[in-house]
C-alpha cells in the first residue's frame, strides 16, 4: 500500500494502484477510463443491479470537455453516436426564429453515451456497440460491479476502507483501496457522510421531460430542429421549453429513428411537487420521478396545461410523450474535492450538481475526470484539482441559475 500522497511526481512511477470508483454513471465511467488507461486497476461499484440501462428520455450535449475526453479516449471514434447542433435558435410565439447563437457541438442520448463509455471501460457488449474495442497492453484492469451499494468510507491510514452492501445477496463486505473516487450522483450518500451540513439550493420550479419519435412530430417543427436546438418561452408565463433531436433506440441516427427531446421548465400548477414526484407505486421520490413511474392523472393534467398555454405544435409534442419524467430544479456544491489526505476525490454530481438549465452537467463531469488525470500524473496537486473543479462547477451553476431566473423568477 502507498501513503496515498499524490504530491510531487504523482503515480507515474508507482502504478498500478487499486482505485475504487463509487458510482457507475457517466462521471464514474469518465474517470474510470482515464485512470485505467494510465495503467491503474479500477473497480467501479454501482448500486443498480444490472449493467443494462434503459433510456432515461434525457439528451446530453457533447460540449468542449466531453469532446476533449472523447478525442483522447474514445476507441469507437469511427462509429458516430450524436447529432449535430450547430446553433441555438430562440423562437417567438409563432415559432419564428428571432435570435440565433452558434453552438458548434453535438447532442446524444444519456444511454448512447453510457453504453459507449462502458464499451471503452470494460468492453461491455450491447445493442449500441456489439463490437467493443479491444484492451491494450498498457491498460490497467477495469471491472464493473453492479448491485453494490457503498454505505460509508473511512480513512484507514495507507488505504481507504469502503463499507459495502450487496443489493442482491444482502451480504456486507469491507473493501480496501489505495484511492477512492466518489461519483454516486446528486444525492450522494458518501458526500452526505463527508459534508453533512451541505444544503441544496432549490429553485422551486420543475422540469418535465420526454422524447417523441420524429415521425410523430409536425414537419414544420421538425424542420426548425434540423441541426439546431430551439428555445421557446411560453407566452405570458414563467415557463419555457428547450427542444432538440437525439438518437433513437439503440443509438439510431436515421431520420425515421431519431427522437425529439423536450425539456419543459414550469412551476407546479394544480398539484404540489410532492404529488408530482409520487409515482404509480405510491413512493415519493426525492428529486426525480423516473420514466415509467408517473401517475396517468398527473400527466393528463399537465398535457392540458400545455394545450392551454403553448403553440399547438409544441402542445402536441408534449401530448405525444409516452413516458414522461419530472425533476425538481436544484443544485448542491461540495466545499471540498478531496478528503483523507489525498486518497479520496469527488467528481460529477457528487462534487457539483449544477442546475440543468444550460445543459453542462456532463461537461463539468468530464472536466473533473481530465483534471484528476493530471493529479495522478503529478502535473497538478490535489489542492489545484480542488480549485479547478470547484471553480468550474460554481461558474456553470451560477450561469444556469441566472438563465433560469431570467425566465422563471416570480
Amino acid at each position: 500500500m502507498t501513503t496515498g500522497n499524490l504530491s510531487g511526481d504523482g503515480l507515474s512511477q508507482k502504478a498500478p494502484k487499486r482505485v475504487v470508483i463509487i458510482g457507475g454513471s457517466c462521471a464514474g465511467l469518465f474517470t474510470g477510463i482515464v485512470l485505467a488507461r494510465m495503467g491503474h486497476n479500477v473497480d467501479i461499484i454501482e448500486v443498480a443491479t444490472s449493467s443494462a440501462r434503459y433510456g432515461t428520455a434525457a439528451g446530453i450535449g457533447l460540449a468542449g470537455h466531453v469532446q476533449s475526453f472523447l478525442k483522447q479516449y474514445d476507441r469507437l471514434a469511427e462509429t458516430p453516436f450524436a447529432l449535430p447542433s450547430e446553433c441555438f435558435n430562440v423562437l417567438d410565439e409563432n415559432l419564428e426564429t428571432i435570435r440565433q447563437t452558434l453552438l458548434g457541438y453535438s447532442l446524444t442520448s444519456w444511454d448512447a453515451l453510457y453504453y459507449r463509455l462502458r464499451a471503452n471501460f470494460d468492453g461491455l457488449v450491447s445493442p449500441y456497440y456489439p463490437q467493443p474495442p479491444a484492451r491494450e497492453a498498457t491498460d490497467g484492469q477495469s471491472t464493473f460491479h453492479p448491485g453494490v451499494r457503498a454505505l460509508r468510507v473511512q480513512d484507514a491510514g495507507e488505504s481507504v476502507l469502503i463499507q459495502t452492501h450487496n443489493v442482491g445477496t444482502g451480504e456486507s463486505q469491507d473493501i480496501h483501496a489505495d484511492y477512492v473516487v466518489v461519483a454516486d450522483g446528486g444525492n450522494s450518500t458518501i458526500r452526505q457522510q463527508l459534508e453533512p451540513a451541505l444544503e441544496r439550493r432549490d429553485a422551486g420550479y420543475m422540469v418535465w421531460r420526454g422524447t417523441v419519435p420524429a415521425p410523430k412530430v409536425s414537419r414544420a417543427l421538425l424542420d426548425k430542429l434540423s441541426n439546431t436546438s430551439a428555445f421557446y418561452a411560453v407566452p405570458g408565463q414563467k415557463s419555457y421549453v428547450v427542444m432538440y433531436t437525439i438518437p433513437g433506440e439503440h443509438g439510431a441516427l436515421s431520420d425515421d429513428k431519431k427522437v425529439v427531446n423536450l425539456v419543459w421548465y414550469h412551476w407546479p400548477t394544480g398539484v404540489s411537487r410532492e404529488e408530482i414526484l409520487t409515482g404509480v407505486d405510491g413512493h415519493c421520490h426525492r428529486t426525480t420521478l423516473p420514466k415509467g413511474h408517473m401517475r396517468p392523472d398527473v400527466w393528463v393534467a399537465q398535457v392540458e396545461v400545455a394545450k392551454k398555454l403553448m403553440h399547438p405544435d409544441i402542445a402536441q409534442l408534449v401530448a405525444n410523450i409516452e413516458q414522461p419524467f419530472a425533476s425538481t430544479i436544484s443544485s448542491i456544491m461540495s466545499t471540498k474535492a478531496f478528503h483523507f489526505g489525498e486518497k479520496l476525490f469527488l467528481v460529477g454530481d457528487a462534487l457539483a450538481q449544477v442546475q440543468p438549465n444550460i445543459g453542462l452537467g456532463t461537461n463539468v463531469a468530464a472536466k473533473a475526470a481530465l483534471t484528476l488525470r493530471d493529479v495522478f500524473s503529478g502535473q497538478l496537486s490535489a489542492k489545484e484539482f480542488e480549485i479547478t473543479v470547484l471553480g468550474e462547477g460554481r461558474e456553470v451553476n451560477e450561469k444556469a441559475i441566472a438563465l433560469g431566473d431570467s425566465f422563471m423568477a416570480v
